[in-house]
């Protein structure tokens, strides 16, 4: 089994941002954290105006919504992967331009990091298997997003299907892997 960093690439594709600076301390605060806590969003959401700064960049499948530590997919992209996206978390709707995205918001946590290596930072750390979700997740207190691959199955593996599909505006940084 291998433990992925999902990495938006935003050097090769278009990214979502927002005005941050005209919004009060309360509103930002609340729509940042929002997010990264894998608690759904109970109220509606009033979605944030987004623009993309680097409009001459290739639109990929995946968006990254600077500030939030999540990504945004446009309709088609959805529906490719949906399945896996709503066993991870939620999808809530993004209006961007003439379309309506969906942002994931990662409703799976899982403390599964080997406890001798906690405080040993991000590159030393050790998985313990048993405890790693088979989806898209968050450790506690942390804003990245994760995903374990097991078989290479692109029917029920999220980077698996990714790679399949040919799908772009993501990439996938190995953390761990059980056989090394």
């Amino acid at each position: 089994m291998k433990v992925f960093l999902i990495q938006s690439d935003v050097d090769h594709y278009q990214h979502l941002e927002q005005d941050l600076d005209h919004m009060d301390f309360a509103t930002k605060f609340t729509r940042l954290g929002m997010l990264n806590r894998c608690q759904p969003v109970s109220a509606p959401l009033t979605p944030p105006e987004v623009y993309s700064v680097y409009v001459k960049l290739k639109r990929g499948d995946f968006w990254e919504l600077a500030g939030y530590s999540t990504f945004a997919l446009p309709a088609a992209s959805i529906e490719k992967v949906r399945p896996l996206l709503e066993a991870a978390g939620e999808l809530l709707p993004l209006p961007y331009g003439d379309q309506v995205f969906g942002v994931l918001n990662v409703l799976n946590w899982s403390d599964c990091v080997d406890d001798e290596t906690k405080a040993l930072g991000q590159p030393y750390r050790k998985y313990v298997a048993g405890r790693v979700p088979y989806t898209i997740f968050r450790e506690p207190n942390s804003s990245y997003l994760l995903v374990a691959e097991r078989t290479g199955d692109p029917e029920t593996e999220f980077k698996a299907c990714i790679e399949h599909r040919k799908m772009t505006g993501l990439s996938f940084r190995e953390l761990w892997d059980s056989e090394a």
